[in-house]
């Protein structure tokens, strides 16, 4: 309980607000007009996510206290207490939720272009533009707040007296919908589509990848191609190829464990003999979910770091911003 407490009370409130910093200098860079093509548009909308759900994850932790346990949020009386809780049920838990899925597959969405432009450049060059990239993030975001809506369903605020029965105060509870069968079907095809599928599909498309970064780089030793226009457009296919790499291998990483991260699944899973409230209250689920959440946080934070490490023109591109 003390780990958990530790992790989701100090750690991921700070490494939110690093997340927070460098999602900004991501946005304020990948908005240049030198970074037009389409792979950053990706960037953008991806670092546009990150950046809301981190905004709403701190705001979260700032009125959300360290308990006993935290299945059940109950308030002291306070205002920040009471505001807590309602922003919780309808704000944070449905809209971070959206924030994270979108995030997920605004990258899967980039690796599968990535993997066309590798494989067929002279069909993808005409349609994979900046102009496509936009309406594709546009679609993928109503189709996935479609997808998203029975989050919206899955907790309510209600008042209740405290044990003395002189206070009424503010409860969080989950709704009837929330241990229903009909969620945990949800739970199950929604485990399938945003976190077994995306595995499937970046994995794939990232071998591919790597192969065709090794390939590239053999052919460019063997023709001994020097500073010409197709060298320095393949260097940056290359420079765009390696940044997505990165991000994947990272993605991959940090979102499996949150894929089946759910108390609902988990119980399934692990413990069917044991009731879903004494197993949400287990030290096994309340450190596995800190541990998943933080990774989450870490994925959603750290791609100022990957572009800084693998993409040399976000690095010049930053360095003219701040010089201006």
């Amino acid at each position: 309980m003390q780990v958990a407490n530790a992790i989701e009370f100090y750690a991921i409130p700070i490494v939110c607000s690093l997340g927070i910093a460098l999602n900004v200098i991501n946005v304020l860079v990948l908005t240049e007009h030198y970074l037009k093509e389409s792979p950053y548009v990706y960037l953008r909308a991806l670092s546009v996510v990150d950046l809301s759900a981190l905004f709403m994850s701190t705001i979260f932790f700032i009125f959300t206290k360290p308990r006993e346990s935290r299945n059940f949020m109950v308030s002291d009386g306070s205002p920040g207490r009471d505001f807590g809780i309602v922003y919780g049920a309808y704000i944070f838990f449905p809209l971070s939720n959206l924030c994270i899925s979108s995030s997920t597959w605004i990258v899967v969405t980039l690796t599968v272009e990535r993997y066309l432009f590798i494989r067929y450049p002279l069909w993808a060059r005409d349609r994979c533009t900046p102009n496509m990239a936009k309406l594709k993030i546009l679609l993928l975001l109503v189709v996935l707040l479609f997808l998203n809506v029975p989050r919206f369903m899955m907790y309510h605020v209600v008042a209740e007296k405290d044990p003395s029965g002189t206070e009424v105060r503010l409860h969080l509870k989950p709704t009837r919908f929330r241990h229903s069968s009909l969620n945990t079907a949800f739970l199950w095809v929604y485990t399938i589509v945003f976190g077994v599928v995306p595995l499937l599909i970046l994995c794939f498309s990232n071998s591919y990848l790597v192969y065709a970064v090794r390939r590239a780089r053999r052919q460019r030793q063997r023709l001994d191609i020097r500073n010409n226009m197709e060298a320095n457009w393949t260097r940056e296919q290359t420079r765009l190829t390696l940044t997505l790499i990165a991000i994947v291998f990272l993605a991959v990483v940090c979102i499996l464990p949150s894929a089946f991260g759910d108390v609902v699944l988990m119980s399934y899973l692990v413990s069917r003999s044991h009731a879903l409230h004494s197993f949400q209250s287990s030290s096994f689920y309340l450190i596995f979910r800190a541990i998943s959440n933080f990774l989450l946080i870490c994925n959603m934070s750290l791609n100022f770091v990957l572009y800084s490490a693998f993409n040399d023109k976000f690095v010049r591109v930053m360095r003219r911003m701040v010089r201006r």
